[in-house]
């Protein structure tokens, strides 16, 4: 018994049919293009032909051990439609089996689009789709980021936030009457008693290093590079000369003490 002859117009709108909106996913090589998932290719392919109604061979063109991209050939059959098509693909993939699997798929794919299977991807129709969705999806995470530092904000503070406080302060020699009184004006007794974002704020605080430490250590600086062999006296020990201000007029530091070196007994010279 004979066949009936295959529809051909019905098989072209059922492989044009468009695809669900789950086959449509961002390009991984391309930013801002469409691609489609390799399973609903072969889902199409099966539906329009049949499972055993299509055939595609591979055959490896290029892999190179130095190159990573592997391209095969597809020879797609369909024998009832008398279909026969070719296209190649290729996959760069570093894991050398996924690579293998990746140029088939993309093959395997080309050949669809030759086809008409997804032609409105392929032609950029979902395009515009696509990067509005991928709007979307940032600014749900942009949300969502927003709401975990929200939540997070509020949370006690960690003990790295601690260590870093108690460097700064350190760093920038905060006194005792400067922390009581940055702690008082927030309420708290204790640096312990600070929020994350509490924490975040102090530890800038103490960073900060006071204009006046700042004018005194340059002009310790500029006064080292005019006086190079000077010692500073002890700024606890009595022996301290009065405060001397700077030829800019800057600021007054500790004066300096000229040191001379010690003179020693006198040799004298004996003749040879």
């Amino acid at each position: 018994m004979l066949r009936p002859k295959p529809n051909l117009e019905a098989l072209r709108e059922q492989l044009r049919a468009p695809l669900p909106k789950e086959a449509i996913k961002p390009d991984p090589r391309r930013n801002g293009l469409s691609a489609i998932n390799g399973a609903y290719i072969t889902e199409r392919l099966n539906d329009c032909f049949g499972e055993d109604g299509w055939t595609a061979k591979y055959q490896i063109i290029e892999n190179h051990p130095d190159n990573p991209m592997i391209v095969v050939r597809c020879d797609f059959v369909a024998t009832r439609y008398k279909i026969h098509r070719q296209a190649f693909g290729g996959n760069a993939n570093q894991d050398r089996g996924d690579a293998y699997k990746g140029a088939c798929t993309d093959a395997l794919g080309k050949v669809a689009s030759h086809l008409g299977i997804a032609s409105d991807v392929y032609k950029g129709m979902h395009d515009a789709e696509l990067k509005e969705m991928k709007r979307q999806a940032r600014e749900e995470r942009r949300a969502d980021r927003e709401d975990y530092e929200r939540v997070s904000d509020n949370l006690p503070c960690t003990d790295f936030q601690l260590k870093g406080f108690f460097l700064a302060v350190k760093r920038t020699r905060k006194t005792d009457e400067e922390l009581n009184l940055y702690f008082a004006e927030r309420g708290v007794t204790s640096v312990n008693q600070f929020t994350r974002k509490q924490m975040n704020e102090a530890i800038r605080w103490a960073s900060k290093v006071p204009d006046d430490l700042t004018q005194s250590l340059e002009a310790s600086v500029r006064l080292a590079k005019i006086t190079p062999n000077h010692e500073q006296t002890n700024p606890g020990s009595g022996d301290r000369r009065d405060e001397e201000p700077l030829p800019d007029g800057t600021r007054s530091i500790p004066a300096v003490r000229i040191s001379k070196p010690e003179e020693g007994p006198q040799q004298r010279m004996l003749p040879v």
